[in-house]
């Protein structure tokens, strides 16, 4: 709704959320094992396709991301996981490069144990994350220092941002912690 503002007409958007795939595919890849095995997934929001209401946008989160763990599970080779992984690379380069789709970018840090980190002055009250990869336009979902919660850090343009901090379903659902 915000971009809807910004541009006067609703336009098609995609983001791509990370899915880390350890443990998601049939490789046998051990959780603690060095480097990363992670693919970012298109999620796309086409107008007159998908409905705009928050419950219809996680609907559309949960049915990609399934899908694309469904794929997963059944690679045999990491020749095949390479294959989809670029597949899905390609999807979003394109998406990036056309002007007439709002991309942004999200990311999931839920379940990596960041609040319980100690470098020897302590554990950290408050988690900050910078501007991911030079992108300002970009939401990250983290677990709550209490660990019963959700976080979700959204980074807008100075346009966007205020149309969506008053947006009515975003105001209704989400507190705000700080600006």
């Amino acid at each position: 709704r915000a971009a809807q503002k910004r541009h006067g007409y609703l336009r098609a958007s995609m983001t791509a959320i990370s899915v880390n795939l350890r443990g998601k595919t049939a490789l046998g890849i051990e959780d603690n094992s060095f480097g990363n095995l992670f693919v970012a997934v298109p999620i796309k929001f086409i107008p007159d396709e998908t409905k705009m209401e928050l419950h219809h946008f996680v609907q559309l989160f949960r049915t990609t991301l399934q899908e694309a763990r469904n794929v997963y599970t059944k690679a045999s080779s990491a020749d095949e996981i390479f294959l989809m992984v670029q597949k899905f690379q390609d999807q979003v380069q394109k998406e990036l490069g056309d002007k007439e789709v709002d991309t942004r970018l999200s990311t999931s840090l839920r379940r990596f144990p960041l609040y319980g980190a100690d470098f020897g002055w302590g554990k950290p009250s408050w988690i900050i994350l910078g501007n991911v990869g030079g992108r300002p336009e970009m939401f990250c979902l983290l677990d709550t220092k209490c660990g019963t919660g959700v976080e979700v850090r959204v980074n807008l343009n100075e346009v966007e941002m205020p149309i969506f901090e008053s947006d009515p379903e975003i105001v209704s659902v989400t507190s705000v912690a700080a600006r």
